[in-house]
C-alpha cells in the first residue's frame, strides 16, 4: 500500500491496490468497490471519507452521516462516519447520508441501505429553498445557518433516492427508518450505500441501531391539527375546483400531515371571504354554486383512502353531502 499525503482541510487520501476487508473497515469505515480507499487525517476513526473519482483524476468526493437534527447546506463541510441510533418500538428515526463533490464534475450519486428484518427503510433526498432574509427580532444564538444563510435552505424532502450535486456543494439523502410494535429488540447493522457515478466507487458507511425494548403508546385524548386550506391549491396550482389534479395533490398533503401526528383535518367549508376567489380561478358560476347554494363535500372517504393508501375518488354532483366540522382519523 503507498500512502500519499494529499491533506486539504482536514482529510488524507490514501490509495491502495489490495487491501483485506479488516483493514479496509480499521483504517475508514467504509468499503470501496474500486480498490481506493479513503480515510481522514492520521486515519483516525470515525471521521468523514474522502475519495477520488476515477484513476490520476483531481474529481474527489466526501462523505460522511449526520443526525436529523443537523441542517446540510450547499456549502457545508464533512462532518462524522460515526453514528449510532437508539429507537422505540412502534416509532420512527431519521438520520442523513451526506456527500461534497469538491471537484469540476457533477456527479451523480445514489443511496440504498440493506435489508433489515422488521424495519421499513425509506430513502430520500433533500431539497432547497431559497431564504432571503433571517427572521427579524430574534436573537443570533436562536437562529440556525448563520454564515451559511440567507441562501439556499435545506427542507423539502422529495421522492428520490439519486442525486446530481453540482461542483463545491454539499447534498444529502435523508433516511427514515420506521420501527414496528413488535420488532425484535436487540441491535442492527446498517450499511448505507452510497454509488458515485453509477458505480465507478460504491462506499458502504456502518451504523449501528439499538431498537428499545420500549414501545410508543398510540396517542390518545389529544386531538392535533394543521391549518389546511383546500382553496389555496386551486391558486397556486392552477387547478379547477375539486378536479383530478386537486385531489391528487390533496391526497399526498393529507399524507403528509397523518405521517406527522396529525389526526384532524380542518376542512373549510364555508368560503365567507369572496376577495379570496379570484376570476383566475373560478369562474362567476362557481361563485354562485358555492355562496348561493352553500354546497359542501364530505371529506370522509377521501381521508380514510389517505391511511389505508388507497386512491380516492372524488365525489360526484350527487354525493354532496353537508359536514359542519372535519371528521377525525
Amino acid at each position: 500500500m503507498r500512502s500519499c499525503d494529499l491533506t486539504h482541510n482536514k482529510y488524507t487520501l490514501v490509495k491502495n491496490k489490495i487491501l483485506s476487508l479488516e483493514t479496509l473497515i480499521l483504517l475508514s469505515g467504509a468499503v470501496l468497490s474500486s480498490g481506493v480507499v479513503a480515510a481522514n487525517a492520521e486515519n483516525k476513526p470515525g471521521g468523514p471519507i474522502m475519495i477520488q473519482i476515477g484513476q490520476g483524476s483531481d474529481q474527489t468526493a466526501v462523505l460522511w452521516l449526520a443526525s436529523s437534527l443537523t441542517r446540510v447546506f450547499p456549502s457545508s463541510s464533512g462532518g462524522s462516519t460515526n453514528l449510532s441510533l437508539l429507537a422505540a418500538r412502534n416509532g420512527t428515526i431519521a438520520f442523513q447520508a451526506c456527500v461534497r463533490n469538491d471537484g469540476t464534475h457533477a456527479l451523480y450519486v445514489q443511496c440504498s441501505l440493506n435489508e433489515v428484518d422488521d424495519v421499513k427503510v425509506q430513502v430520500r433526498s433533500v431539497g432547497f429553498v431559497p431564504l432571503t432574509h433571517f427572521t427579524v427580532n430574534t436573537a443570533t444564538n436562536e437562529l440556525d445557518g448563520i454564515g451559511l444563510l440567507p441562501g439556499l435552505d435545506p427542507d423539502p424532502l422529495y421522492p428520490k433516492s439519486d442525486l446530481d450535486v453540482g461542483p463545491q456543494e454539499s447534498r444529502s439523502f435523508w433516511i427514515t427508518l420506521n420501527i414496528p410494535a413488535d420488532a425484535n429488540p436487540g441491535i442492527r447493522q446498517l450499511d448505507v450505500r452510497l454509488s458515485i457515478d453509477r458505480g465507478q466507487q460504491i462506499v458502504k458507511l456502518p451504523i449501528n441501531l439499538e431498537i428499545s425494548r420500549f414501545v410508543i403508546q398510540p396517542r390518545h385524548d389529544f386531538p392535533v391539527t394543521h391549518w389546511w386550506n383546500g382553496a389555496a391549491n386551486w391558486g397556486y396550482y392552477h387547478t379547477d375546483m375539486f378536479d383530478g389534479r386537486w385531489w391528487q395533490i390533496t391526497k399526498f398533503q393529507m399524507q403528509d400531515l397523518l405521517a406527522h401526528g396529525s389526526d384532524v383535518a380542518f376542512v373549510p367549508n364555508f368560503f365567507d371571504r369572496r376577495e379570496v376567489l379570484t376570476d383566475h380561478v373560478l369562474d362567476q358560476s362557481d361563485l354562485e354554486h358555492i355562496f348561493n347554494r352553500h354546497v359542501l363535500y364530505d371529506y370522509r372517504h377521501f381521508f380514510q383512502s389517505c391511511k389505508s393508501g388507497r386512491s380516492p375518488s372524488p365525489l360526484a354532483g350527487d354525493q354532496l353531502v353537508a359536514i359542519s366540522s372535519a371528521p377525525h382519523n
